[in-house]
């Protein structure tokens, strides 16, 4: 009886050994695959950028409302204090001292350049495009 005991002991070992290694496999499998779409998105960006297309454009014409690469760059830059915030500010080059973080209610400045180029302030698409014919640095 000890035997079949031991024997069902080891059973149960065994499945949960099993168990474990489909779990490795699965999350494995699962980076694998998030990797292989990170490549073919980059290499689709790559080929939009190679032809000339914007890649707000691209993703708004899949209908992505938002994503990362749309929303204003932010890079955490060690500093000796720790960890700063970078802005990246828009300005006309013909009005270099007028700024905006593109972020928030547009200035008055913006909503009067978008008029004059026939554009909505109230739109967001509009805000999008606009914001990127705008000259930009980073501070």
């Amino acid at each position: 009886m000890s035997e079949e005991h031991t024997t069902l002991e080891e059973l149960q070992r065994q499945s949960e050994e099993l168990q474990l290694q489909q779990q490795a496999l699965a999350n494995r499998i699962k980076e694998a695959q998030k990797g292989a779409l990170r490549d073919f998105v980059a290499a689709v960006f790559d080929d939009a950028d190679a032809r000339g297309f914007l890649r707000a454009d691209l993703l708004r014409a899949f209908g992505c409302k938002e994503h990362r690469e749309l929303r204003q760059r932010r890079r955490a830059v060690n500093t000796d204090s720790g960890y700063r915030r970078e802005r990246t500010i828009y300005f006309l080059p013909e009005l270099p001292e007028q700024e905006w973080i593109g972020r928030g209610r547009p200035p008055q400045w913006v909503k009067d350049t978008m008029l004059a180029r026939g554009m909505n302030p109230d739109s967001r698409d509009d805000r999008m495009h606009f914001r990127s014919t705008l000259e930009s640095r980073v501070v």
